[in-house]
């Protein structure tokens, strides 16, 4: 039975450019609070989350296919790997660099008796007590009226 033009549903007509729109709008805000990413090299030293221990293991980037589907294949201990980004993460030594000693100094700090006995312990008095941790608690003065 052929359709009348007149009586066919309008809003159908749109369907698509509509569901389109729509998804523009979730892109919008969803990306609003996620953030990119670098990707990472060739060579590069990062850490490889195992499923099976729960731990973070050392690894190596052997090769990338970031356009088909935005994996890494990686060197491990235990053998070539495939995972996308959600299981690698830099390694810290990567990412501070072979010259990262150069950039921090340590101080060699010594503690002296000086220091330890710069606040001498309060002395209990008949007005308070001293606490466990050495603080002296008086009691509040109260308004007397004669």
């Amino acid at each position: 039975m052929p359709c009348i033009s007149g009586l066919r549903n309008k809003s159908n007509d749109n369907f698509r450019e509509r569901l389109i729109q729509k998804q523009d709008i979730q892109k919008y805000y969803h990306d609003r609070g996620s953030k990119s990413i670098k990707p990472f090299i060739e060579n590069q030293d990062i850490n490889v989350y195992n499923q099976n221990t729960k731990t973070w293991d050392k690894s190596k980037v052997v090769d990338i296919n970031l356009d088909k589907y935005r994996t890494y294949k990686v060197e491990t201990d235990h053998g070539t790997l495939v995972r996308n980004r959600f299981h690698l993460k830099p390694s810290k030594q990567s990412s501070l660099g072979s010259s990262s000693s150069d950039h921090f100094q340590t101080t060699d700090r010594h503690i002296n008796d000086d220091d330890v006995n710069k606040y001498p312990e309060p002395e209990p008095s008949a007005d308070g007590y001293v606490t466990k941790s050495g603080r002296l608690s008086k009691p509040p003065e109260r308004l007397v009226i004669s």
